[in-house]
């Protein structure tokens, strides 16, 4: 049952480390909220003993000035986007942009309706499948899970 599966799930469930830039969040606060590519510069270079603000220093003097101010000003002005601006203004330009969505929304997307990534099994369960067709065929669905004694039992005919 789900709650089998869940159970077996949280057994093994950890807690995920802290992200890696966590210890660094009010630096970077500091300094990237500067109002010019100028001041970011002006204020990783005050930060002598920081390896951080040297190591972020050093990759910025390698990038093409302009570049950093073109990004700079579309950072800065795509700031105050709402999801549905960033898709609408985004989205035509085949760019990697998609909001993050719950499940419920995933499931009822264009996207993964199209590809038919989610389907019902025999059981009626939903399944994710596949996301890549084969030779051009779409992913097939998988037989249900059987719980046997010894855990679950992914080859067990209907």
């Amino acid at each position: 049952t789900w709650a089998q599966v869940e159970a077996a799930l949280r057994q093994h469930a950890r807690p995920p480390p802290p992200p890696p830039l966590a210890a660094r969040l009010d630096d970077i606060e500091a300094v990237f909220s500067a109002g010019t590519v100028e001041e970011i510069l002006a204020r990783l270079a005050g930060m002598r003993s920081s390896a951080w603000a040297s190591e972020t220093l050093q990759s910025m003097l390698k990038a093409s000035p302009r570049s950093l101010k073109v990004n700079f000003e579309a950072v800065r002005r795509s700031a105050s986007l709402t999801l549905e601006e960033c898709v609408a203004r985004f989205g035509p330009a085949d760019c990697c942009l998609s909001p993050v969505l719950s499940l419920a929304e995933a499931l009822q997307s264009e996207q993964v309706a199209a590809r038919g990534l989610v389907r019902r099994g025999p059981d009626g369960a939903l399944q994710a499948l596949f996301p890549a067709r084969v030779d051009g065929a779409a992913p097939s669905l998988r037989m249900p899970m059987q719980h046997t004694d010894g855990g679950f039992d992914t080859n067990a005919k209907p």
